[in-house]
């Protein structure tokens, strides 16, 4: 037996059938071709591919979108803070600028009156003139006029701080025990806003206007009241407080029922003195618990891009309620904020009764 007749038995091959390319030998010569017609073929294909895409994302103006998300990020930051807080909210839009603004109420300041130096939240110190702390407190201590000398206040220095602006509003939670003939002022946020108990046991908020004269100049205007009823300032109880403004409504609020208000839009007056409680020329013979300042602030501040501008139709202000919906008693239907570029196009951006942004 030949050497490759016994190779073959091996491999299992034919011993007359050469070495090949593939399992049926090599390829005619016509067919030799294909594989580089293929390729050419298959580059052709992702070329087309890459050449539409790049299409595609030519044609995508990454300007525009970045506009409408950053107008999106704000309303729904608005959204957010007034379900987190479970506080009213609101964006503000300026069709002149192009600048639209997120506020909330924000908490400046809070004591509890636990300790003689009046320390509270943010590290805010005040004193004790004539007043004492007492321990029958609505939570803890409070701070007593009862017994004390006529006059007698006690006074947190507050002025000087660039938070305590309330040109944009404000809300005073405070809870006051009332004595057997209520009256005096309860408190006196620097002039600019406080609360009273009045004649025939009523109850009273207030805040003083700031009015721009014709020389552009600032000046102090009117006071703003809201009263309530007589006889809700009953002695010998405590009542929680609560005088509120949003530039739309100025409220007064006695254990979480409103008990007046009124319909206003008017800057706040600034606030040059000390947070007082009680008042040498208005004294307030009962106790003072829980005090909490809020003012509303700019959450967040966004310019649209030059070549954007808001639509005809744009809102002034968006406002949402505490639970992150729109505010019913402004908005009674979803709104619309339009976009117009400079290319002529225009999208319109949707926030639904829920506050939904889209």
């Amino acid at each position: 037996m030949s050497r490759a007749t016994i190779a073959a038995a091996r491999t299992g091959r034919r011993p007359d059938r050469p070495f090949s390319n593939g399992p049926h030998g090599p390829r005619p010569r016509g067919q030799r071709g294909t594989t580089l017609l293929e390729l050419l073929l298959v580059l052709t294909i992702v070329g087309l591919v890459f050449g539409v895409g790049f299409g595609l994302l030519t044609s995508i103006d990454l300007g525009q979108r970045a506009a409408a998300g950053l107008v999106q990020n704000v309303l729904r930051a608005a959204r957010n803070t007034a379900i987190a807080r479970d506080a009213p909210a609101r964006v503000r839009l300026d069709v002149d600028t192009g600048e639209l603004s997120a506020e909330a109420l924000q908490v400046v300041g809070t004591w509890h009156f636990e300790d003689p130096t009046l320390r509270g939240a943010f590290d805010l110190t005040g004193t004790l003139e004539g007043a004492r702390l007492v321990p029958e407190g609505y939570v803890g201590a409070a701070v007593s006029f009862e017994d004390a000398p006529r006059g007698s206040t006690a006074s947190i220095p507050v002025a000087h701080l660039p938070s305590y602006d309330l040109t944009e509003g404000f809300a005073l939670d405070v809870a006051v025990y009332l004595p057997p003939e209520p009256s005096g002022r309860v408190l006196d946020l620097g002039g600019a806003a406080g609360i009273d108990v009045v004649d025939a046991g009523a109850l009273e908020a207030w805040f003083v206007q700031r009015v721009v004269r014709g020389d552009d100049q600032d000046v102090a205007g009117g006071a703003v009241f809201v009263r309530s009823a007589p006889g809700l300032a009953r002695p010998g109880r405590w009542i929680r407080l609560r005088a509120s403004y949003d530039r739309r409504t100025f409220r007064l609020a006695a254990d979480g029922v409103p008990v007046a208000e009124t319909e206003i839009d008017s800057p706040v007056w600034r606030v040059e003195g000390p947070l007082r409680l009680s008042d040498p020329r208005r004294f307030f013979s009962g106790r003072v618990d829980n005090l909490v300042v809020s003012a509303v602030g700019a959450e967040e501040v966004v310019q649209l891009p030059g070549d954007v501008r808001f639509g005809a139709g744009v809102p002034a202000e968006i406002r949402f309620d505490a639970g992150g919906g729109l505010d019913r008693a402004v908005h009674a239907e979803p709104v619309v904020v339009p976009l117009e570029f400079a290319d002529g196009r225009r999208r319109e951006l949707r926030v639904g009764l829920y506050g939904t942004v889209e």
